[in-house]
């Protein structure tokens, strides 16, 4: 049977119209709204209720896409919920919701989760490169070094190179909304150490500042002037006398293990050598396509309602954005898709995949995923008192043991 954009062709050679599901107010629907959804036949243009709709499926039949062998020993159905009679798995309300909540995520992988096992449909991501100036379009009023003021976290990625410092600076809100509020290029570790741990950014509209509450470095890199004494090796001794457990080594997953975006390691011995890391290091794992998939997902708008989630401050130049287009989502001759590198500077891309994945849940502590309905909704800061901290009153004691 063929199916084309919104169409089947029928067994008179006709192309009719498929049914779909409707309801009103879209992405913002309200639970009235979302009640009222229904099925809207085809042919006849009538809007059915779930039972209805169920009736109606229970009077059809089961029709192969494609023709089937001669000699079929087994023959297996992958069914769309929306023709479902297994108690409520096709329930229109309820599938309307869940698609709502999946935009809400803006998360590509939940995305394919829905169209694949809900919607019986094979999922197709476009993750085409964004031209230059629709990136630059992406700035916003913030001045540089300001976080709004519903921002919950701010993380930090650090790049490694032999000659210094690739860093990004991201804001990140309850919603997962991200705004690049710092990049730089660092030359020192001194100059690392006092981004992450002394820089304060202002908060748009208060006088409030804040500070780096998660940072993770690239443990990556080549020899130093040392062939005993790496680059990682100079990372990890770093990471063991100023982590202060908010700058924490990272490095991409050899292999994706499946659902897992971020993970731990502990690690005793520097690398290459026997020699011993004085009560260990943890590392942290980190699946760098995915991030890299949600960064260029936001950069697209493809989240709820084709919205952008994704903003950087007014004064962002090309020497970002440019580093942003610098790898590609391409078919390799393995015949698999992945990233590649087509342009020489990344760095920023990578600081910023490092960045993001601080804030992803899976990381312990890391920001919350979405309720629908939370349990409690803290008022904005310019409604808090002045004495309260940032990111409330675990931060504020946070704050102040740093200091």
């Amino acid at each position: 049977m063929d199916f084309r954009d919104g169409y089947y062709r029928a067994d008179d050679d006709t192309m009719r119209p498929l049914g779909q599901v409707v309801w009103q107010g879209g992405l913002k629907a309200t639970p009235e709204q979302i009640e009222e959804a229904g099925y809207q036949c085809g042919c006849c243009a009538e809007i059915w209720s779930t039972l209805q709709k169920n009736q109606a499926v229970e009077r059809g039949e089961m029709v192969s896409r494609f023709k089937l062998p001669r000699i079929a020993r087994k023959v297996g159905y992958h069914v769309n919920r929306i023709y479902s009679l297994l108690g409520k798995s096709g329930d229109i309300p309820k599938l309307v919701r869940e698609w709502i909540r999946v935009n809400e995520a803006s998360d590509p992988l939940k995305l394919q989760g829905f169209i694949n096992n809900t919607l019986a449909e094979p999922f197709v991501q476009k993750l085409d490169a964004p031209a230059e100036k629709d990136l630059l379009a992406l700035r916003c009023d913030l001045p540089p070094a300001v976080v709004p003021q519903n921002t919950i976290a701010l993380t930090c990625g650090i790049d490694v190179q032999q000659l210094g410092f690739y860093a990004t600076v991201w804001a990140f809100s309850r919603t997962r909304e991200a705004w690049l509020v710092h990049y730089a290029f660092l030359p020192q570790w001194e100059d690392v150490q006092e981004l992450i741990h002394e820089a304060e950014f202002q908060v748009d509209g208060r006088e409030q500042t804040v500070r780096i509450w998660r940072a993770a470095i690239d443990t990556g890199g080549g020899r130093g002037e040392s062939e005993i004494w790496s680059r990682t090796a100079e990372i990890y001794e770093w990471l063991r006398l100023h982590g202060r457990r908010i700058a924490w080594g990272i490095k991409g997953m050899s292999t994706n293990s499946t659902g897992a975006r971020v993970k731990h390691s502990v690690l005793d011995k520097l690398p290459g050598s026997n020699r011993p890391i004085p009560g260990g290091i943890v590392l942290w794992l980190i699946d760098t396509d995915y991030f890299k998939d949600m960064i260029y997902w936001q950069l697209q708008g493809q989240g709820a309602a084709n919205q952008h989630k994704i903003h950087f401050h007014s004064e962002t130049a090309t020497d970002f954005t440019s580093s942003l287009l610098a790898e590609e989502k391409k078919l390799t001759k393995k015949g698999t898709i992945e990233w590649v590198q087509v342009h020489r500077n990344n760095h920023y891309f990578d600081a910023s995949v490092y960045a993001w994945a601080c804030a992803d849940p899976q990381w312990a502590g890391g920001l919350p995923i979405p309720r629908k309905t939370p349990r409690r909704t803290p008022p904005p800061l310019s409604q808090q008192p002045k004495t309260s901290g940032f990111f409330g009153d675990y931060a504020d004691n946070l704050f102040k043991k740093r200091r």
